[in-house]
């Protein structure tokens, strides 16, 4: 979950997943099958798109995801004080990363507040390489 209130000054690299209600595994890895279930779990996504209503307060940015080739996750940098609607447009994927189902259209508001170097809200810097 993405905290909906940030300071200036911040980037953030977040990833996108959908919400699906149906069978899922827990727990699987190498070793063993994991637990089936039957309930709400997230679903993985292609960003189709994102959008910032004021590009004077945030910037959106589709990046690579080092992790795993041709996924993408969204990078937000907060650039003032201010309030932006967020809109983000994806697919729900498949096992085989092939798009299932109409797109899927959500967004929410987040809130830049503060100033970097203010107790209230402190500069985050991302650390050297």
């Amino acid at each position: 979950m993405l905290a909906r209130t940030l300071p200036p000054g911040v980037e953030v690299h977040v990833e996108v997943y959908a919400s699906d209600f149906g069978t899922y595994r827990f727990g699987a890895g190498w070793i063993t099958s994991g637990d089936l279930y039957v309930g709400r779990h997230s679903v993985p996504t292609e960003i189709v798109e994102v959008i910032s209503s004021d590009v004077r307060v945030l910037t959106v940015e589709l990046v690579p995801d080092p992790s795993f080739p041709k996924h993408y996750r969204v990078k937000l940098i907060t650039l003032k004080p201010g309030m932006v609607r967020l809109t983000f447009k994806v697919s729900k994927l498949n096992e085989k990363r092939q798009r299932i189902d109409a797109l899927i259209e959500d967004w929410f508001v987040l809130t830049v507040s503060g100033s970097p170097g203010n107790k209230e809200s402190p500069m985050i810097t991302k650390p050297p390489e």
